[in-house]
């Protein structure tokens, strides 16, 4: 499980509702969540001023 899974688990948010949050497809966030793509600048910008958490925790750190 990734830590960007457990992240939106731990926000009681299904990816749907996770990708509508950050203006993106579901497809898109699924891919960035299983490890398929990497998040581009804008998604971690929308994620870091919707959440207001550190990024780097979730998506640098392995």
């Amino acid at each position: 499980m990734s830590k960007l899974q457990l992240f939106r688990i731990n926000q009681k948010l299904n990816r749907i509702d996770m990708a509508k949050k950050l203006g993106v497809s579901e497809s898109y966030y699924t891919k960035i969540e299983l490890g398929i793509r990497n998040p581009s600048y804008n998604f971690l910008v929308k994620f870091k001023s919707n959440f207001n958490c550190r990024i780097d925790n979730i998506f640098f750190e392995k």
